[in-house]
C-alpha cells in the first residue's frame, strides 16, 4: 500500500477504494484503477501526473481521470514554494471565477506545512500543451524540434493562442479585482504582504534571486559567462537588486492595484483543448 499526497491509499496493483471514488464523483464506482502504476514504484519515483481509469456501476463505462501529486522527493521544494496552494485554489476559489477554462477537480488536498498535495481532476482529452504551439522558437521546445510539425499541424499559432489566453486571463483578473475577500485567504501568495507582514519570507525570496545574480556576475567578472551581457541592462539590475528594502516595498505596494492571478503564467503552463477544431 502506498499513499499519495499524503491522504489517498493506492494498492501496490495500483487500485484506489471504489467507495471512496463513488462518493468523490457522486456516482457508484465498480473500480479505480491508476495506469502503469507499478512501474511508476508506487508514484515515489518522482511521477506526479497519474491516468486513472474509472469504471462507472450504472453504465459500465470506464471514463478516464487525472491525479496530479507531489512526489516525496520533492516535498522540500513544494513547501518552500507554497506548491500545495494549488489545492486550496480548487477546493475555495475555483468555484468564484465561473470560468469555463478552468479544469474541474473532483478531490483536492493540500498540506503547506509537509508540502504534500493531491488532485483528483478531469482529464483534459485532446489537449496539446500550449507552449508546444510557439515553434521551434520557444526554448522549451528544443528538445521536440523534430515532433512540432506534426503537433502544430491544424493547431492556431502563437498569435492565436495570445490573444484568446489574454482574454481568459483578464476576465479571471476581474472578476477579483481588489475584492476584500481575498485577503482572508492567508494560503494566498502575498497576501500577508499587502496586511504588512511576511517580511521574512519576502527576504529569502529576493536573497535567492540577489545570490542568483552574484553568481552571475562573477561568471562574467572573471571571463567564464556563456551569456553576452549588455552593460545597460547589467547596470539595471545591479541597480535593481541594491535597492531591496522591506519598508520601500510595503511603502509603494498597497498603493498598486491587486487581483488573483496566475502564479506561474506561460504558454507550457496552459492547455490548448479540443484540438483542430473550431471549438
Amino acid at each position: 500500500m502506498t499513499r499519495i499526497g499524503g491522504v489517498l491509499d493506492v494498492t501496490d496493483t495500483g487500485e484506489i477504494d471504489a467507495r471512496w471514488m463513488s462518493e468523490k464523483l457522486g456516482k457508484p464506482v465498480v473500480s479505480a484503477i491508476l495506469r502503469d502504476f507499478a512501474d511508476k514504484q508506487g508514484g515515489m519515483s518522482g511521477a506526479s501526473f497519474f491516468m486513472l481509469d474509472v469504471t462507472l456501476k450504472d453504465s459500465n463505462e470506464t471514463i478516464t481521470l487525472a491525479i496530479k501529486s507531489t512526489p516525496e522527493s520533492s516535498l522540500g521544494t513544494a513547501k518552500t514554494f507554497g506548491q500545495p496552494r494549488e489545492a486550496y485554489f480548487f477546493n475555495e476559489l475555483a468555484e468564484k471565477l465561473n470560468l469555463d477554462c478552468i479544469p474541474k477537480a473532483y478531490f483536492a488536498h493540500g498540506d503547506m506545512a509537509t508540502g504534500h498535495k493531491v488532485i483528483l481532476m478531469e482529464n483534459l482529452r485532446d489537449a496539446a500543451n500550449a507552449g508546444v504551439l510557439f515553434g521551434p522558437e520557444q526554448p522549451n521546445n528544443w528538445s521536440i524540434r523534430d515532433e512540432l510539425p506534426t503537433r502544430c499541424e491544424g493547431n492556431p499559432g502563437p498569435l492565436e493562442i495570445t490573444a484568446t489566453s489574454f482574454s481568459l486571463y483578464a476576465q479571471m483578473h476581474a472578476r477579483l479585482w481588489k475584492d476584500p475577500a481575498l485577503l482572508e485567504y492567508s494560503w494566498l501568495r502575498q497576501v500577508d504582504f499587502l496586511k504588512g507582514s511576511g517580511e521574512e519570507s519576502w527576504q529569502a525570496s529576493l536573497k535567492m534571486a540577489a545570490d542568483a545574480w552574484r553568481r552571475l556576475s562573477a561568471q562574467r567578472d572573471e571571463g567564464t559567462s556563456t551569456v553576452k551581457w549588455d552593460k545597460h541592462l547589467v547596470s539595471c539590475m545591479d541597480a535593481s537588486f541594491s535597492k531591496i528594502s522591506w519598508d520601500a516595498f510595503q511603502a509603494e505596494f498597497p498603493k498598486r492595484p491587486w487581483t488573483f492571478v496566475h502564479g506561474d503564467c506561460h504558454p507550457h503552463n496552459a492547455m490548448w483543448v479540443n484540438q483542430r477544431t473550431d471549438k
